[in-house]
């Protein structure tokens, strides 16, 4: 990614800064991450995105569901584990941890995700789990 710095009747100069990926630092074991806080860039500076550089599409929310569990916090392992045994032949791909507690479920189709959604309530080990898509 490049930067360019323009001021009113200076030619722009280029600023090398980190990608996404070097700003990105692990805070815990257990796969949950934070964002490290970004320097405010100068005024009239312009943030250049490559195109491969985008990593998501709007296609996957499409086919996920947010979960979390009200009053209670489950491992992320384990929720996923049960996830799995649940839910892997009905379509789930894959679970993700998110800070705060939240969790991720994405579907192969969307038609897999209402399916989960309409055989709702849910409970993980004893817990209710509350989903939304």
């Amino acid at each position: 990614m490049n930067k360019t710095n323009e001021g009113l009747g200076t030619k722009p100069r280029p600023v090398q800064v980190q990608s996404w990926a070097d700003k990105v630092q692990v805070s815990d074991a257990t796969t949950r991450f934070k964002l490290k806080q970004l320097d405010r860039q100068p005024t009239g500076s312009h943030l250049v995105i490559n195109d491969g550089a985008l990593l998501e599409t709007t296609e996957q929310w499409h086919r996920s569901i947010v979960g979390y569990f009200l009053g209670y916090k489950m491992s992320f392992h384990a929720a996923k584990s049960i996830a799995r045994r649940a839910w892997s032949a009905h379509g789930l791909e894959q679970v993700i941890t998110i800070d705060s507690g939240f969790l991720i479920f994405r579907f192969r189709t969307e038609e897999d995700l209402q399916g989960i959604l309409a055989k709702g309530p849910w409970m993980f080990g004893g817990k209710h789990i509350a989903l939304q898509q």
